[in-house]
């Protein structure tokens, strides 16, 4: 059996205007404990879904402008996780 632990990191809470700003996950055979796959990616965001970020969960988080405008696209992103997940079957 094959279990993946995600984290992420948000510019805010609410899913409605906020986004996801970094992602994490590991992929591990729960069976051996041995690790299949672990990804870590900043997620680049316009700067109209940066200028609506809550500024505590920034604060909390850490992350600036000038680190998530430098994030890959949210397309590639996508795709290097489709890719990972289809290798790990």
């Amino acid at each position: 059996m094959i279990g993946v632990f995600l984290d992420t990191e948000t510019n805010g809470l609410n899913s409605q205007i906020h986004k996801i700003i970094e992602i994490a996950f590991v992929i591990v055979d729960l069976s051996s404990g041995e690790l299949k796959e672990e990804f870590q990616t900043l997620v680049a965001q316009p700067i109209e879904a940066w200028e609506k970020s809550d500024q505590e969960s920034l604060r909390i988080n850490g992350f600036t402008w000038e680190e998530v405008s430098k994030g890959k696209m949210p397309r590639h992103v996508s795709q290097s996780i489709i890719d990972i997940f289809t290798r790990c079957g």
